[in-house]
C-alpha cells in the first residue's frame, strides 16, 4: 500500500495514504502517521455488531466538536442510508464511545469512522453479500466526500487517509473485528470496502 496523487474534481490534487498499526491503547501509530503525512481527512472503515441480533442500520461517528467532521459524517450518514439502511444518527466520538480514539488522530484532521451496518443482522449482512453491492456502498461514499469537498472549496484538502478497521494492527495482526452471520469477519467487508473506495478516488 502506499500513497497515489489522484485528480480531484476541484481541479486540486488529493493524495490517499493507507493507514496501518495500532490505533487504540498506548500506541497509536496510525494517528501519528496520519500528522506525518499531513492528512486532512481521515477515513475509519469499521462494521457494527451487536448480541441482539436485530440491531441494524448506519451509524457514522465523527470527531468530538468537529463542525467539518459533523459535516462530512452527516453527508456519509445520507449517502449510505439512502442504499436501504436504517438511520442510526451522526454521533460524536465522546471519551465513553467505542470511537473515541478518532480524537487522537492531529487536531488538523477531519475524522469519520464508518459502520455502515451490523454484520451480526441478517438483513443488513445479507446486503454485504450481494453481488455489487459493496460497489454502490463505495460509489455512495467517494460520491459524498466529493459532495462534502465541493461544498467546502474554500478550504484544502489534499491528503485523505484511509484506516481499515481491525486490520493491519501492530498488536494482533490476526485480529478479524466482528463475526458476519454469513461465516466471515468485519475487517473483511471494512478491506473490500476500503479499497473499493480508495480505486474510485483514483479513477
Amino acid at each position: 500500500m502506499g500513497a497515489t496523487p489522484i485528480p480531484e474534481m476541484g481541479g486540486a490534487c488529493v493524495k490517499v495514504v493507507w493507514l496501518k498499526g495500532d490505533y487504540t491503547g498506548k500506541n497509536k501509530e496510525r494517528q501519528r502517521q496520519a500528522a506525518k503525512e499531513k492528512c486532512d481527512i481521515v477515513i475509519e472503515f469499521h462494521f457494527n455488531s451487536a448480541d441482539d441480533k436485530a440491531a441494524s442500520g448506519t451509524e457514522v461517528w465523527h470527531r468530538r466538536y468537529s463542525m467539518f467532521s459533523r459535516q462530512l459524517a452527516s453527508i456519509l450518514h445520507d449517502k449510505i442510508t439512502a442504499l436501504g439502511f436504517k438511520p442510526r444518527g451522526v454521533k460524536p466520538a465522546v471519551p465513553t464511545s467505542r470511537a473515541a480514539f478518532i480524537n487522537a488522530y492531529p487536531t488538523t484532521c477531519l475524522v469519520v469512522l464508518l459502520e455502515p451496518c451490523f454484520v451480526s443482522n441478517r438483513s443488513d449482512a445479507e446486503k454485504l453479500h450481494q453481488g455489487g453491492f459493496i460497489d454502490r456502498l463505495a460509489n455512495a461514499i467517494v460520491a459524498g466526500i466529493k459532495d462534502f469537498i465541493k461544498t467546502n472549496a474554500n478550504k484544502k484538502f489534499a491528503v485523505i487517509g484511509l484506516s481499515v478497521g481491525h486490520r493491519y494492527k501492530t498488536s494482533n495482526p490476526n485480529d478479524k473485528g466482528a463475526a458476519c452471520v454469513f461465516g466471515d469477519w468485519e475487517a473483511d467487508h471494512a478491506e473490500d470496502l476500503a479499497r473499493k473506495v480508495a480505486k474510485l478516488l483514483q479513477s
